[in-house]
């Protein structure tokens, strides 16, 4: 709503006379006229801001229902007692901020770990620049140059200033929806720094059958297991965050609960990175087996240290020390197997590639998604939950590329 709470007369709509005359409707502060294009509906809500009256006035909905929608509009930001910051037009990024953050910290749309990601994000690089500069004055000429400062100056990634820069769009799109801002003025600025080649984000087959020959051949069975775990599209967190209780041995095949995950920020584990995260993952033969020996491998680890393996307990296990092993372990075990093998990989770029060749194998993307843990094709807003049978189905056809 771009043009909300303007103190200004209502606008003339097309085919409308200046005197037309309004006439009151069964509906409170609405009210229809005539034109020579048919009947018309205007919205007139009077407010009242530090004790100061106004007046939100518009005119030109062609039916009811859209007149109805925009009063509702703007009943919700007064029962929010929001128009204090909508009527500053001089409102800053940092004041904005503060607000679009809070929204999201009620709405449980961001995690701690998030949050304090996004705060880092925006705190050094968008804060530092432009966080005492109104909303309305940033532009979009001075944005570019500091981008291209950005990627060229200080010599930062393409990827983590298209980040900066998607944080910046979400904060000015919510001001628009707000009615702050008239329109985003950065929408669509291009970001591509010059010679810059895409870093791959999977591994093409020939290279993914090399690095794991490879990672088989030099890693303990522990270890690998780890690794092995990458292919089937889970997260880093997720392999090590695996508890005894989570792994489920059945007779029609063997799967893995997901309900947790642990970070560097929450190495005891927290709940999973979105709610459809949590689901059940079919794994093959091979896995379950490796599953088996890692179960029976922390149960000595902690016998050794006078301890027993609870269910509540992670699986992977340092052999020298008896704890859980840090999550950052498997990006440590397979920048050792990229060397080795001379096949760049990563735990995030081995769930790339699962869903690549799930793709290539048939698995429609519904299911994938399921599979994966997104909310739902594109990762957002709906979602539904994955079933063991759809989950055993990916995996069959999965295997067929990934696992011999």
């Amino acid at each position: 709503m771009p043009d909300f709470l303007k103190q200004r007369p209502a606008r003339q709509a097309e085919g409308e006379t200046i005197m037309t005359k309004r006439i009151k409707t069964n509906y409170p502060n609405i009210y229809k006229y005539e034109t020579k294009k048919g009947t018309r509906y205007q919205v007139r809500r009077a407010y009242v801001i530090n004790c100061v009256p106004g007046e939100f006035d518009k005119s030109g909905f062609k039916t009811m229902i859209a007149a109805r929608a925009k009063l509702r509009e703007i009943e919700e930001f007064i029962e929010k007692e929001e128009f204090g910051m909508i009527s500053n037009p001089n409102i800053t990024l940092d004041e904005y901020y503060q607000k679009y953050k809070e929204k999201r910290i009620v709405r449980k749309e961001w995690t701690s770990d998030s949050l304090s990601s996004i705060d880092s994000h925006y705190r050094n690089h968008l804060s530092n620049r432009y966080g005492q500069t109104p909303l309305k004055k940033i532009d979009r000429h001075s944005y570019e140059l500091y981008l291209n400062e950005m990627l060229h100056d200080e010599g930062l990634a393409e990827e983590s200033v298209k980040t900066y820069h998607h944080l910046m769009c979400a904060i000015l799109n919510d001001a628009v929806r707000s009615g702050v801002l008239e329109r985003n003025r950065l929408s669509y600025v291009k970001i591509r720094k010059e010679g810059a080649k895409p870093k791959p984000k999977n591994i093409d087959l020939a290279n993914y059958n090399l690095f794991m020959d490879k990672a088989k051949e030099i890693l303990t069975k522990q270890n690998y297991a780890m690794l092995y775990l990458t292919t089937f599209g889970l997260r880093r967190g997720e392999i090590m965050g695996l508890t005894q209780k989570n792994v489920v041995f059945r007779p029609d095949g063997t799967f893995i609960r997901v309900l947790l995950t642990r970070t560097l920020k929450r190495p005891e584990g927290k709940g999973t990175k979105t709610p459809s995260s949590e689901r059940m993952i079919a794994l093959n033969e091979d896995a379950a087996a490796m599953l088996e020996y890692c179960i029976q491998e922390a149960r000595d680890i902690k016998a050794d240290f006078g301890q027993i393996l609870n269910q509540d307990d992670f699986i992977f296990l340092n052999t020298k020390r008896g704890v859980p092993y840090c999550v950052t372990h498997l990006n440590r075990i397979m920048s050792y197997v990229s060397e080795e093998s001379g096949v760049k990989a990563s735990p995030h770029m081995m769930r790339h590639t699962f869903t690549t060749q799930a793709s290539l194998a048939g698995v429609n993307g519904r299911a994938l998604a399921d599979y994966l843990g997104h909310k739902k094709t594109s990762m957002t807003e709906h979602y539904t939950h994955a079933t063991e049978e759809g989950s055993q189905k990916v995996i069959q056809i999965a295997s067929t590329r990934m696992h011999g």
